[in-house]
């Protein structure tokens, strides 16, 4: 966590494949009491296409989209697909014949939006919060990138999401204590303006909440003890240079920052990524303060350990590489519950890895998974699929061709992209990290298209 700006901000113009990263200026303004946000943006140093989406979400009520210098308004249109972007609509410019679409190196956007208050939490639901939810629980907001809350440029014809601009943009929130937005630091009072020229998602942080920090770490609404957050401090620092050894790439953040809130629903408790923020999202039991041993202060049991590093590994897969297509879940999520287990692994020894491995085989096995070359779209890969299924078939296949050999592979995964990642990518990618076609033709056999892979699987583990 100690590369400079300039190297760090080369990474994430590689990692837009385009190497033209959208920006993002404006202002938001929030109330927490009222549930609403009003947004009047500029989108600018947008890549030529003409086979696109905007993605907003289906909340935020758009009152115009005008060109740059504010002269004229854009005629717009829009479209719901769930399968595309299920959480907001994609907006487009038709181009004067009205049979292709047209999009402007910038334009300037203003819309509002205004959404339901969780404050009473026996009349939430008993689930129904993501991390692509915009969330006021009475307390604040939190709106990380899946949401649309600003707009997403979709390459229809790449199918590459682009989720992360750099940005001058304004908060204003007259009913907040703090507000945090991505990739900059955590400020009190009820406005700030935040800057960056490096791109990263954008999440909005706002409301009543305290912060600090240690280290290389924010600790956003943590309610943690200095003891605490230098556990963590040190558990990640240990995990990324684990990463940056194996991998031989460089993790991207001078800092990280944990973020702790609670769900809008009575019993959802997840993690997730919007780097460089691992957020904890729980009610009573699974906060992150109830994760540590309130007298060593160390982490109550390796099961974090491992959801930790596999947040941390989205750096990896997720920002430096971003994968599409058909197998999107695959790379996304089973590549990385494959990565995870192994930093673990590292620093816990083999009784850990046995157990988790012992757990995975015992979730598949009513599981029937559908062959990898029969994947027509990434919503066939479920959640049994790419948490269990695939770190169980990587493991198989690390079983035949070596741990140093996966590493391998892996490193040239993540170094491909701007690729579309289907199954032809997963073939090709074990050519280019050097294991012999005969290899390749046996794991293809045995382990990702036989109608009986998943027992040659749990045969060779």
């Amino acid at each position: 966590m100690k590369n400079s700006i300039a190297i760090l901000a080369l990474l994430f113009l590689m990692q837009q494949g385009l190497g033209q990263t959208p920006h993002l200026s404006g202002e938001v303004i929030i109330s927490i009491q009222s549930g609403t946000i009003d947004a009047d943006l500029k989108l600018s140093n947008l890549p030529e296409t003409d086979n696109y989406s905007l993605l907003l979400n289906t909340g935020l009520n758009v009152q115009y989209f005008r060109d740059s210098g504010d002269s004229f308004n854009y005629y717009f249109k829009r479209v719901y697909d769930a399968e595309v972007y299920e959480e907001g609509f994609q907006y487009y410019f038709p181009s004067s014949d009205k049979k292709s679409q047209y999009l402007p190196n910038a334009f300037l956007v203003r819309y509002t939006g205004k959404f339901p208050i969780f404050n009473d939490t026996l009349r939430a639901y008993d689930w129904g919060d993501w991390k692509g939810n915009i969330a006021f629980d009475g307390q604040v907001l939190r709106a990380a990138e899946q949401t649309g809350w600003y707009p997403i440029l979709l390459n229809k014809k790449t199918g590459v999401m682009h989720l992360n601009y750099t940005y001058d943009v304004t908060i204003s929130c007259a009913d907040c204590q703090s507000i945090y937005f991505n990739g900059s630091a955590p400020v009190k009072g009820p406005q700030s303006t935040f800057q960056s020229e490096i791109p990263v998602p954008l999440m909005i942080f706002a409301g009543n909440f305290e912060f600090s920090h240690k280290g290389n770490v924010y600790f956003i609404h943590s309610g943690l003890r200095s003891e605490k957050q230098e556990t963590l401090v040190g558990l990640t620092d240990r995990i990324i240079r684990f990463y940056e050894d194996k991998l031989g790439i460089p993790f991207g953040s001078s800092s990280l920052a944990f973020l702790n809130t609670t769900p809008v629903s009575k019993n959802n408790a997840w993690m997730f990524v919007t780097y460089p923020t691992i957020a904890v999202v729980g009610g009573s039991g699974y906060t992150l303060r109830e994760r540590f041993d309130p007298e060593t202060f160390q982490l109550r049991n390796e099961s974090f350990t491992a959801t930790i590093a596999h947040e941390l590994g989205h750096y990896y897969i997720g920002n430096h590489f971003r994968p599409n297509s058909t197998l999107f879940w695959f790379f996304a999520e089973g590549l990385t519950d494959y990565l995870s287990p192994h930093a673990v692994r590292h620093f816990s020894g083999e009784e850990f890895f046995g157990k988790r491995i012992s757990v995975y085989r015992e979730n598949v096995a009513r599981f029937e998974p559908i062959p990898l070359n029969k994947v027509s779209r990434a919503g066939e890969i479920g959640e049994m699929y790419r948490y269990r299924y695939v770190p169980l078939m990587l493991l198989a296949v690390e079983k035949e061709i070596g741990e140093e050999a996966m590493w391998a592979w892996m490193k040239e995964v993540i170094n491909s992209d701007g690729q579309v990642t289907d199954y032809d990518f997963l073939l090709s990618s074990f050519s280019r990290a050097g294991i012999p076609q005969d290899t390749i033709d046996f794991l293809v056999r045995q382990y990702i298209e036989s109608e009986n892979a998943k027992q040659h699987i749990l045969d060779r583990l």
